[in-house]
């Protein structure tokens, strides 16, 4: 199956598939739109039905523009010298949207980014970055996945794991 990869293209408002070139005017496209490159649909559920189901997006996406923004550098200009555009989305990430056992797997979990930034961490504890802020990092991270990983086994001994029915906490 060939998934779109969108980008939202600010200048014109609209998104576009980055291997098709197809465009949508619309993040609450539904998921029965064909997509203008004949690639099938990004997910079985469209934006608008995810966030209303747990009022979270299925993707997030940050710009370097973003980036800036929050006030995390403090040299704005030094960071984009031979830096991509403003506009380029330099974080990208596709969550899971609609109950595994409706819609399949379609997206990453929490626990899959968590992994990601525990690895990154670990790199850095490895080598010439390491230091107590990390390690300290480390340690709430691992705790959080710990955490999130109570959460699924609660779901799948209430037997709700994998479909849009809370757990009991």
């Amino acid at each position: 199956m060939t998934l779109h990869l969108l980008t939202k293209d600010e200048r014109r408002g609209v998104y576009v598939c980055r291997r098709c070139t197809g465009e949508w005017t619309s993040t609450m496209r539904a998921a029965d739109t064909p997509c203008p490159g004949g690639h099938e649909q990004e997910t079985t559920m469209d934006r608008a039905k995810q966030e209303a189901m747990d009022g979270s997006p299925a993707r997030i996406e940050r710009t370097l523009g973003d980036l800036l923004n929050t006030g995390k550098f403090a040299d704005a200009e030094a960071v984009l010298d031979g830096a991509a555009h403003l506009d380029d989305v330099v974080i990208a990430v596709r969550f899971q949207c609609g109950p595994i056992q409706e819609v399949g797997v379609n997206g990453c979990a929490i626990e899959d980014v968590v992994d990601i930034l525990i690895e990154r961490l670990e790199g850095f504890q490895r080598g010439p970055f390491a230091c107590r802020e990390n390690a300290e990092a480390l340690e709430s991270l691992t705790w959080a996945k710990g955490l999130l990983l109570a959460r699924t086994r609660k779901r799948q001994e209430q037997r709700v794991e994998g479909t849009n029915a809370p757990h009991v906490s």
